[in-house]
């Protein structure tokens, strides 16, 4: 069995409050017509028959006359408001229907993977507010299956590259054409570890948007954390051939930070500009007190970014040069959910040719 409509609904609430209207205004007319015909007809037949008395068939007919005159009109109004009420009702929950029934369309559409409906506006009231709203939604859903699409394609990449290169190299092996010596190896355990920081960022990235990685701020020495960074990337840079710097100024306060997730972003920033910094170049790791946050800078004499891409570094998957990164564009957007977790911000300013700095402000504690 259907249910009652909007339409129903609506005009039984109209019908509702007019019945109390029109019973309210019946009893109270009744209750009230016995006093004011005594009254009235009093002074009334004074004025006719001054010192003699009432005719009572005059008086009752004038009552009778009064009565039905009152119920008449009574009756009349209620049909009308009546008449008004479902009217009305049917105009206004026809333009609330429709507004349903085209987003009830639209939504099984979206349902469908046609991510781009969307409703007609602008509409009036809440009605209006509801079909933003469904646009907004919409849109996000929009945005989530381009992520989605562009994460499958990108992880797709990702794993390609280091894993045709494992395949040739074992192809080699089999064939004879490739050595396993120490040089092959090493290169065979480097595309390895490639995949394996992919699995950890990735695992780590999904762990972030469901929520499982809490962040933990406490009072910590800020310093120390830049120091442990710096211990533990000194080997690569002299492997690589390039010089870490790390500067520490007096800072006489806590700061509220998670040091582990801290840890993290830093060491994110401190690897991309290894990654992008040529042999000879110099990275540069330096803290400094602020007004109510301390300032964690890090600037690298690497190749710099482009103007045009430098707003998306912290997108997912977004490498400026891919074929150089050696990452999968993940590591700055970790930084970036890190540090604004505890309250910080995260910027970056890039001269292409000139190298990058990356500028991290993390709160005081108290």
């Amino acid at each position: 069995m259907r249910r009652p409509g909007l339409a129903t609904w609506l005009f039984l609430s109209y019908a509702v409050v007019l019945s109390v209207a029109v019973i309210v205004f019946f009893l109270t007319t009744e209750a009230a017509t016995p006093a004011f015909m005594v009254h009235h007809r009093g002074h009334a037949m004074h004025q006719m028959h001054p010192g003699g008395d009432t005719p009572g068939p005059m008086v009752d007919e004038l009552e009778a006359v009064y009565g039905r005159a009152t119920r008449q009109a009574l009756i009349v109004a209620g049909i009308a408001a009546f008449l008004t009420a479902a009217g009305v009702s049917f105009l206004f929950s026809r333009r609330i229907t429709n507004a349903l029934r085209r987003m009830r369309s639209a939504s099984e559409r979206i349902a469908a993977g046609r991510y781009d409906e969307r409703l007609p506006g602008p509409a009036p009231g809440e009605v209006g507010d509801l079909v933003a709203a469904f646009n907004r939604m919409a849109g996000e859903l929009a945005t989530t299956e381009q992520r989605r699409s562009a994460l499958i394609g990108n992880v797709a990449h990702e794993f390609r590259t280091p894993l045709s290169s494992l395949r040739g190299y074992i192809e080699g092996f089999q064939d004879g054409l490739i050595r396993p010596d120490a040089p092959t190896l090493e290169s065979c355990s480097r595309q390895i570890a490639r995949l394996s920081r992919l699995v950890d960022d990735l695992s780590l990235l999904s762990r972030v948007d469901a929520g499982i990685e809490t962040i933990e701020p406490r009072p910590c020495d800020v310093n120390e954390v830049v120091r442990s960074t710096e211990r533990t990337f000194q080997p690569a840079f002299e492997e690589k051939g390039l010089s870490l710097s790390v500067t520490v100024s007096s800072i006489d306060r806590p700061v509220l930070i998670d040091p582990v997730r801290t840890a993290q972003a830093l060491d994110n920033i401190v690897s991309n500009a290894l990654r992008h910094t040529p042999k000879g170049g110099c990275v540069t790791v330096s803290t400094r007190p602020g007004p109510t946050h301390v300032v964690i800078d890090v600037s690298d004499t690497g190749s710099g970014i482009p103007a045009a891409v430098l707003p998306r570094v912290f997108e997912r998957f977004f490498s400026a040069d891919r074929s150089m990164s050696g990452g999968a564009g993940i590591g700055l957007t970790i930084a970036r959910m890190f540090v604004e977790g505890q309250n910080g911000t995260i910027s970056i300013e890039s001269t292409e040719g000139s190298g990058t700095r990356v500028t991290m402000t993390l709160p005081y504690a108290g």
